[in-house]
């Protein structure tokens, strides 16, 4: 069992696997369904009227009621749009004083994670939820790359991590470990820290690698509805998966996550300590 003061991180192993591109992966929409995004419609009109100088720097952008109506959508569209162009660094929401354009252009906004931890952190504008636990199935323990070799049952939990200021989904996460951790989901921090993080120091488990795999996707229809409700049912959305997997010394794999991200969600590059 590691504590808090251990070296972990210092043998940590973060692999990248390249997959085809978002080009390669999209498929053409089904027939009736929507190609574009309204959020991602809408920042780009707004990003294109504040390049052009219509709305200049210094200025507050109308309020989300009167934008939702010019531009005849959701105020959850609206705020959508916001929130991304505000990842961007071309505006910036408080309070009581409105949004005001800060930039012309867009902003490098990407952190520098110092460790392995970290980069397992979400920004603390998040917050996480379980959607509830269920026994996995042998079809959805194969399609996540698990067997029962190591542990003969295994729970997959839901989790919903929404942006706290505006409750928009940011993203859906499966989240598998065995049966006999299934107290990971109840503890106090599960919902605060990597679960990892818990299976380590209160579970005793000596994990050795974390494997990342990033690729593009067609986000899952059910996904989608979660992700995109304000898109509507028939919404087709490219998206990131994230698949993360824990390994101890001997290469056993003792817990995986999949995780996938809407567009527009932004990025970051990360400098990793080992």
């Amino acid at each position: 069992m590691l504590g808090s003061g251990s070296s972990f991180r210092t043998c940590q192993v973060i692999h990248y696997r390249r997959r085809l591109s978002v080009s390669e992966q999209v498929k053409k929409p089904r027939h009736g369904q929507c190609s574009g995004l309204r959020y991602i419609r809408l920042q780009s009109i707004l990003l294109q009227q504040i390049e052009s100088g219509r709305i200049a720097v210094g200025d507050n952008l109308p309020p989300e009621r009167e934008l939702s109506e010019m531009h005849g959508v959701s105020r959850a569209t609206v705020r959508e749009a916001l929130r991304n162009l505000e990842s961007l660094g071309v505006i910036r929401r408080m309070q009581g004083a409105g949004t005001t354009v800060i930039s012309v252009t867009p902003q490098d906004r990407t952190p520098v994670i110092p460790s392995v931890e970290t980069f397992f952190h979400y920004d603390q504008g998040t917050q996480l939820v379980n959607t509830g636990i269920t026994a996995a199935s042998d079809m959805a323990l194969e399609a996540i790359g698990l067997d029962r070799t190591l542990y003969s049952d295994w729970l997959v939990a839901g989790m919903l991590r929404t942006d706290i200021a505006t409750g928009q989904p940011v993203s859906f996460t499966h989240a598998f470990v065995p049966a006999d951790f299934a107290g990971l989901f109840e503890h106090e921090l599960c919902l605060r820290v990597p679960f990892f993080i818990i299976l380590q120091r209160h579970f005793g488990i000596s994990l050795k690698t974390a494997e990342l795999e990033i690729q593009p996707v067609i986000l899952p229809d059910d996904i989608c509805t979660v992700l995109l409700a304000d898109e509507g049912e028939d919404t087709v959305s490219p998206g990131i998966q994230l698949l993360r997997g824990y390994r101890d010394d001997a290469g056993k794999q003792h817990m995986k996550t999949r995780s996938w991200h809407a567009p527009g969600l932004g990025g970051f590059r990360s400098q990793i300590a080992i």
